[in-house]
């Protein structure tokens, strides 16, 4: 399980989900054999993570089998991460009930650097400006991934839009096109390169097929050369 879930990460590392999500599935599947809790709890994160951003359902099936797993090894980190992937995963299906895991995780001074973000985007898309203010002056913009800078743009520019200041709302709003500009044109060359090695792994699991069905003739060879030369002895 834990070979599994390191080469998952390893694709996840370079991007490549798809090949990820695949070792991460394989390795939860042996975690829930063995009834390893903890690990458990860490690898359905990914996974929903994975599918969260596929916009796959299954994320919050997986998610929840992550808070469930680390509720039963009474792992307070894993749960408070696994709750705040949960509400990261509704932020935009059930804001509601996102915004309340997040205040929650909020009220309990959890760390998590994309709280603030959250929590501020989902009252910038209810029109609670006041609240979205205050959370938005919270957030680690330096600690951000280039995807959530776009939410954190968008509530920059509603910000801006109130105070009037116009000109600077309409430079966000360029930056916001260029940056979502960027982010497909890494996806594309993301998902080339993923498609490479998936035919590298084709053209590798192959190879070894072959080698090893010639492995196997050459044992049946030298076995028949063997039986032959017992029964030429044995006569």
């Amino acid at each position: 399980g834990l070979n599994l879930m390191g080469l998952g990460y390893l694709y996840a590392g370079r991007e490549m989900n798809d090949i990820a999500l695949e070792y991460f599935l394989q390795s939860a599947a042996c975690f829930e054999a063995v009834h390893d809790e903890k690990y458990l709890s860490f690898v359905a994160a990914r996974i929903a993570v994975i599918y969260k951003e596929k916009n796959d359902p299954n994320a919050l099936k997986w998610i929840n089998k992550g808070i469930h797993s680390a509720l039963l090894n009474n792992d307070s980190a894993s749960y408070k991460y696994n709750l705040m992937k949960k509400g990261e995963i509704l932020f935009q299906t059930n804001p509601f009930e996102s915004r309340k895991i997040l205040l929650n995780l909020w009220n309990i001074h959890y760390s998590g650097k994309r709280l603030p973000l959250f929590l501020a985007y989902i009252y910038n898309q209810n029109n609670q400006l006041d609240s979205a203010s205050i959370f938005f002056d919270f957030i680690d913009k330096n600690s951000l991934s280039d995807v959530d800078l776009i939410n954190y743009k968008i509530v920059q520019a509603n910000l801006l839009e109130r105070k009037k200041d116009f000109a600077q709302s309409v430079t966000i709003h360029k930056q916001l096109y260029l940056l979502r500009d960027s982010l497909y044109r890494v996806a594309s060359a993301n998902k080339i390169k993923e498609t490479d090695a998936r035919f590298n792994l084709f053209e590798m699991e192959k190879e070894n097929l072959s080698l090893k069905m010639k492995r196997d003739q050459n044992f049946i060879v030298i076995l028949i050369i063997g039986v032959v030369f017992l029964l030429i002895m044995l006569q």
